[in-house]
C-alpha cells in the first residue's frame, strides 16, 4: 500500500469516527430513530419521513421499473410525482444495497446522511490540501465541514445534507486549471452531474458558483485561460448527463402550468444572520462551551478567526508559495455569488441580489422558493477558506510540535462552537399494517386513501406505504398539484358524498382509516361507513373500507356549435373558447374580492341543456374550483342550473388522457338559450378557503350537452 493511500484511509477513518461522534447516539439507533433538533412529541419532522420514502421509492422503482422511476405511488393519479420535490436518485444509487437488503427506509435515510457527511468532509480535506499543502489544516477544515452549524440548522432535510460531490467538483476544477489534464474533463463533468442527481438545490448552488469561479480562475491564474475549453467540455458533459432527470421536472411545470412558486420573499436571507459574533469572542466561546448544544446558525466565528490569522501569516514570506491564492480568490467569488442569490427577492440595501435576475432568465428556476439555502454553499467555502488560512499559519510556524498544538487548538474551537453534547433522536413511526392481507387482496390498479388527512398524517401514510407500495390518493411532497386545504376538507368528510365522489374520480377503491389521538374520528368514520352499507374490515384500531365503483357518466349528446357566440364582459379574447384549438384559451380572473370573471354563451336558439364541459387542454390546475352555471331564455332573467362552492377536481378525465382534461358538470335538464359560467367563490366562515391561491380559470374549448 502506498503512503498516499494509507494516509487517505487513515483520514477517512478519523473523519468517520468524528461523524459518528457528531451524530451520537444515532449510531446506536440507526434503524429506529432520526436525529432531531429538539425534544417533545413533535420533534420528528414529517420531512424526514418523506426523504426516507423518496430513497425507498427510488430503489423500489429502479428494481421493478427503472424507466419510470418518476412515477411513484404518491399523490395518485398525477404523473411524475417524484418531480414534485427532490428526487435524490444519486443518493439512492449510493445507498442502494442498504435499502435493497434491509428494506428499512429509516436505516437507509440515516446511512445516506452519515455517508454524505463523511464524503463532504473528505472532499473538503482533499480540496484544502490541494490549496494549502497542509495535512493538519486540511483535517481541521474537514472537521469544520462535519461540525457545521449551518449543516445542523438543516439536519432534518436530507437533500440539504447531501452536498458531498461539491468539494470534489471544486477540487477537480482547480486541478484542471492547474494542469489542463484532459483526463480530468469527464471526472469533473461526472462530479457536477452527480451533485445535481443527488440534490437539485446543491446542484444549483454548485452551478451558480462555477459561473463565478471559472472566469475568476481563468483571469487570475497564469495562462489559466487555456483551460477554459476543458471546463466548457466538462460543463457540456454534465448538462447532457442531467437531461434525463430534468425532463420530468419540465413536464410537471408545463402540465400544471406553474412557472413559479410562492414563498421566495419569506425565505430570503437577512445579512445580519451571517455577520460573525465579533463583539465578545472570549465570552462567546465560553458560553458555547458551557452550553454544548448544537448551534443552528450560519453566524459562526471560528472560520473567520482562521481566515484572519491566515491573512496575517501571509504577510510573512515563509509559506506564501504553498498557498494557491488565485484558486482561493476564485472559490471566494463562487461563495459570494451564492450569498447574493440567498438574498432572494427582498435583497438588501447594501448588496444586490442575483435571485430576481436569475429567476427571470433561467427557465424553471422560479420554482426554487427558498433562496436563503444557498448560504450553505457560502458556509462550505467559508470552511475551506478557514482551512487555507490555518494552512498559512502552520507554514509560518517553526516546529512540528507548535503546528500540532495550533491545529489542535483550532480543532477544539470548531467542536466547542458547533456543540459537543449528544444530539436528540426521535423514534420512527411504526410501519405495521394491520390490514396488510386485505390490502394485498385488492386489485393491482387499486389506489387507496389513508385517513385522517393532514400534512403530518399524510407524511406518515406515505412512509407506511413503503410496506405495500399501493398508490395513495393523498400523500406528502414539497409541491402539490391541488390545494391541500381542499383535499383535507373533502377526504376528512368520508364517507360523505363529496369524499366518495373525489375518491371515485381519482380511481380509488378503498380507504385505510387509522386510529389517531382523536379516537372519536375513527369510531365516527367506521360507524358512518357501516351505516352507509360500505364494506368494512376492522383490525384493532385500523379499518379498510371499500369505495363503491364510480357511476358512469350520463350518455347525453353534444349540442352542435353552429350558431354560437360567446362574450366575457367585453373581453375580445372570449372567442378563444370556441375556436376549436386546445392550445388557445380564454382566461378569466378569480379576484380576491370574490368577484369572478364569467363567460356568457349564446346558443343561437332555445336548447334543452343537461350539462357543460370545460376543456382545459393540459392545464389541470386551471379547472373551476368552484362554479355557478346559470341559464336564461331571454338573456335578462337568469336561473341557477348548477352551483358548487367546492368543486371536485376532474381527476377521471386526467386519468383518461392528461393531454386533454375536461371538467364536466351535469345538472337537471333546462330549456335555455343563454348560459353563463363562472366561479362561485365565497369567503369561508372560518379558517383558510379551500381555493386559496386560485388566481385564474381557463376555457380552451366549451361543450354543452343536451339537444336543440
Amino acid at each position: 500500500m502506498s503512503r498516499g493511500v494509507a494516509r487517505h484511509l487513515t483520514v477517512l477513518g478519523v473523519l468517520g469516527g468524528l461523524t459518528l461522534a457528531y451524530t451520537w447516539p444515532l449510531a446506536m439507533h440507526v434503524r429506529s430513530h432520526y436525529v432531531v433538533r429538539g425534544t417533545g412529541p413533535n420533534a420528528l419532522s414529517v420531512d424526514q419521513l418523506f426523504c426516507s420514502w423518496v430513497l425507498a421509492s427510488d430503489v423500489h422503482r429502479l428494481v421493478h421499473d427503472p424507466f419510470h422511476v418518476f412515477e411513484t405511488n404518491n399523490l395518485h393519479p398525477f404523473r411524475h410525482t417524484l418531480a414534485y420535490s427532490e428526487n435524490m436518485l444519486g443518493v439512492a444509487l449510493l445507498v442502494f444495497p442498504v435499502q435493497l437488503l434491509w428494506d428499512d427506509p429509516t436505516l437507509t435515510h440515516n446511512v445516506a446522511a452519515l455517508v454524505a457527511m463523511l464524503l463532504t468532509a473528505f472532499g473538503v480535506f482533499l480540496l484544502v490540501y490541494e490549496l494549502g499543502r497542509s495535512t493538519l489544516a486540511a483535517v481541521v477544515a474537514a472537521v469544520l465541514a462535519i461540525y457545521s452549524p449551518a449543516l445542523w440548522s438543516e439536519v432534518i432535510l436530507l437533500p440539504l445534507i447531501v452536498g458531498q460531490w461539491t468539494p470534489f467538483a471544486l477540487l477537480l476544477l482547480v486541478r484542471l486549471f492547474r494542469t489542463r489534464d484532459r483526463r480530468l474533463i469527464p471526472l469533473l463533468g461526472l462530479a457536477i452531474a452527480a451533485e445535481v442527481w443527488s440534490s437539485l438545490q446543491h446542484g444549483i448552488f454548485l452551478i451558480l458558483a462555477l459561473a463565478a469561479t471559472v472566469p475568476a480562475l481563468a483571469a487570475l491564474g497564469r495562462s489559466a485561460w487555456r483551460a477554459l475549453p476543458h471546463a466548457t467540455a466538462a460543463g457540456v458533459l454534465a448538462a447532457l448527463l442531467c437531461v434525463p432527470i430534468m425532463l420530468p421536472y419540465r413536464a410537471v411545470r408545463t402540465e400544471l402550468d406553474s412557472e413559479a412558486r410562492l414563498g421566495g420573499s419569506e425565505f430570503s436571507l437577512r445579512l445580519q444572520r451571517v455577520v460573525p459574533p465579533l463583539s465578545h469572542p472570549v465570552a462567546y466561546f465560553a458560553d458555547r462551551f458551557r452550553n454544548g448544544e448544537r448551534l443552528q446558525s450560519v453566524r459562526t466565528l471560528t472560520p473567520w478567526l482562521l481566515i484572519a490569522a491566515g491573512v496575517v501569516a501571509l504577510g510573512f514570506r515563509r509559506g506564501r508559495q504553498s498557498i494557491d491564492l488565485a484558486a482561493v480568490a476564485a472559490l471566494t467569488a463562487g461563495g459570494f455569488a451564492n450569498l447574493l442569490f440567498a438574498l432572494g427577492p427582498l435583497g438588501d440595501p447594501r448588496l444586490p441580489s442575483l435571485y430576481p435576475f436569475l429567476t427571470s432568465v433561467v427557465p424553471g428556476l422560479a420554482w426554487f422558493r427558498v433562496p436563503m439555502r444557498a448560504i450553505l454553499y457560502t458556509a462550505l467555502v467559508l470552511g475551506v477558506l478557514g482551512g487555507v488560512g490555518l494552512a498559512a499559519v502552520l507554514h509560518a510556524l517553526p516546529s512540528r510540535a507548535v503546528r500540532v498544538a495550533v491545529a489542535t487548538g483550532a480543532l477544539v474551537l470548531v467542536i466547542v462552537e458547533a456543540g459537543w453534547r449528544p444530539v436528540d433522536v426521535a423514534p420512527a413511526p411504526d410501519r405495521t399494517i394491520a390490514t396488510a392481507a386485505e390490502l394485498r387482496a385488492l386489485g393491482d390498479d387499486c389506489a387507496i386513501a389513508d385517513l385522517p388527512a393532514s400534512y403530518e398524517t399524510d407524511g406518515i401514510a406515505l412512509f407506511r406505504s413503503t410496506k405495500h407500495w399501493r398508490p395513495l390518493v393523498n400523500g406528502y411532497s414539497g409541491y402539490y398539484p391541488l390545494s391541500q386545504f381542499l383535499v383535507f376538507g373533502i377526504l376528512n368528510g368520508f364517507p360523505g358524498p363529496d369524499a366518495l365522489a373525489y375518491l371515485q374520480e381519482a380511481g380509488s377503491c378503498a380507504v385505510l382509516v387509522r386510529d389517531t389521538p382523536d379516537a372519536a374520528y375513527f369510531a365516527r368514520v367506521v360507524a358512518a361507513s357501516e351505516a352507509a352499507g360500505l364494506s368494512v374490515v376492522r383490525r384493532g384500531r385500523e379499518a379498510l373500507i371499500r369505495v363503491p365503483p364510480a357511476p358512469p357518466e350520463p350518455d347525453a349528446p353534444v349540442v352542435p356549435r353552429t350558431r354560437w357566440t360567446v362574450a366575457a364582459d367585453g373581453d375580445p379574447t372570449a372567442a378563444l373558447a370556441l375556436d376549436g384549438d386546445l392550445e388557445t384559451a380564454w382566461i378569466g380572473a378569480t379576484r380576491p374580492d370574490y368577484g369572478p370573471d364569467r363567460l356568457t354563451v349564446d346558443l343561437g336558439a332555445p336548447t334543452t341543456v343537461t350539462g357543460v364541459a370545460v376543456e382545459l387542454g393540459r392545464q389541470f390546475r386551471s379547472y373551476l374550483r368552484s362554479y355557478r352555471i346559470e341559464g336564461s331564455a331571454d338573456g335578462a332573467a337568469w336561473t341557477t342550473l348548477a352551483e358548487q362552492p367546492v368543486a371536485i377536481p376532474p381527476l377521471r378525465s386526467y386519468r383518461a388522457d392528461y393531454r386533454r382534461i375536461r371538467q364536466r358538470i351535469d345538472f337537471p335538464a333546462a330549456a335555455v338559450r343563454w348560459l353563463r359560467i363562472g366561479p362561485y367563490r365565497k369567503p369561508p366562515p372560518r379558517g383558510v378557503a379551500a381555493d386559496v391561491g386560485w388566481n385564474a380559470w381557463r376555457v380552451a374549448e366549451l361543450a354543452v350537452y343536451g339537444r336543440p
